[in-house]
């Protein structure tokens, strides 16, 4: 049988049997109304403040006991939200801890999920690159604030509906840079599809916003063609795929594009350029401008340096896709705050790398 969650007398939590909180529970300043979805790390309900009436996105976290990863996760998580304020990242209004329950309130805006506009075939490519140089801009904040997404995904992105302006989403992943102890140096991290390849060989040391900025390129490549650029029947060649192999990119790409790609796309981090310069040059070849990129991305030869480590939690892996269904699961239901798209700055003279 499922936990339950009820509201005693002390206004604290007592557990019975359910999973999560049900409808109608009260939750920090929040009742509980509707339940929307769950995530990789909770579920979220629309939750009416009981002083203000506003309603707001309320995600419920469970089995926060002291002292555990998923606690410290948790609190990794809101404390990283709270202190960002960009349209294009979701906003934190309040968050807390009650016994081994934990909650944070966002900003409910209506909107749809970026993997349902994928599933329907590529975008025009103004629009692929309008997409994908705001998600870059909301990426910058990010890096700037010491914070690395690790898990970008269409999933994980909602388009707003008044504006279509994408929001970033679901920070259960999110590595903060002073805490970056709580990842273990081979455990792997992210949606595989997404995967950088110092994710995929478990080099831990290496995931920051170059990662990140990987991860945008396999975005793009499937806004503008529909497809994925590294494909593979099952975990093993997928991660084969992208150490060692090249990127399927979309057909009949300008000369410019094309080199963007394969620049976000590069094997090493360092070959990468960040996510503000990314973000630019999306916006400029998006408004039809001429953007000068150099191709100088030597990643094929990234694979020279896997480490031994990398290629162990590479086999690690394949264990685990092999026990388990080879197909992904489906894309769960994605909840975002307010976004927007913001203006780039102007594009330096050659690709700034990542850090």
């Amino acid at each position: 049988m499922e936990d339950s969650w009820e509201l005693g007398e002390s206004r604290h939590l007592t557990r019975e049997r359910t999973g999560v909180p049900r409808e109608g529970t009260a939750v920090g300043d929040y009742l509980l109304l509707r339940r929307l979805g769950s995530g990789a790390m909770g579920t979220v309900y629309v939750g009416r403040h009981r002083e203000t009436a506003i309603e707001h996105a309320v995600k419920i976290v469970d089995r926060l006991t002291p002292g555990s990863s998923r606690r410290a996760r948790f609190e990794r998580e809101a404390a990283a939200l709270s202190r960002l304020s960009h349209p294009g990242v979701i906003r934190v209004h309040q968050f807390g801890i009650q016994e081994t329950v934990g909650y944070f309130s966002m900003d409910l805006v209506e909107g749809t999920p970026l993997d349902e506009l994928v599933e329907a075939g590529p975008l025009p490519k103004a629009e692929a690159l309008r997409i994908a140089g705001a998600i870059a801009e909301a990426l910058a904040h990010l890096h700037a604030a010491g914070i690395t997404h690790r898990d970008l995904k269409p999933a994980n992105v909602l388009i707003r509906t008044d504006d279509g302006a994408p929001v970033l989403v679901d920070f259960g992943l999110a590595r903060v840079a002073e805490d970056a102890r709580l990842t273990q140096s081979a455990q792997l991290v992210g949606t595989p599809r997404y995967m950088a390849p110092e994710q995929i060989l478990g080099e831990q040391e290496q995931v920051g916003p170059a990662t990140d900025v990987f991860a945008l390129g396999v975005l793009l490549c499937e806004l503008l063609g529909g497809e994925l650029p590294f494909r593979g029947s099952d975990l093993v060649s997928l991660a084969s795929n992208i150490v060692r192999g090249e990127p399927e990119l979309p057909a009949d790409l300008e000369p410019a594009l094309r080199s963007l790609l394969l620049g976000l796309l590069a094997k090493a981090p360092p070959n990468r350029p960040t996510a503000a310069w990314a973000a630019d040059a999306c916006a400029r070849l998006a408004r039809g401008e001429t953007v000068r990129i150099r191709n100088a991305f030597p990643w094929r030869r990234f694979l020279a340096g896997a480490s031994v480590v990398g290629s162990l939690s590479l086999l690690v892996a394949a264990a685990l896709w092999t026990k388990g269904s080879p197909a992904p699961p489906p894309p769960r239901p994605s909840l975002a705050g307010a976004g927007a798209i913001v203006q780039t700055a102007s594009a330096p003279a050659s690709p700034p790398r990542a850090p």
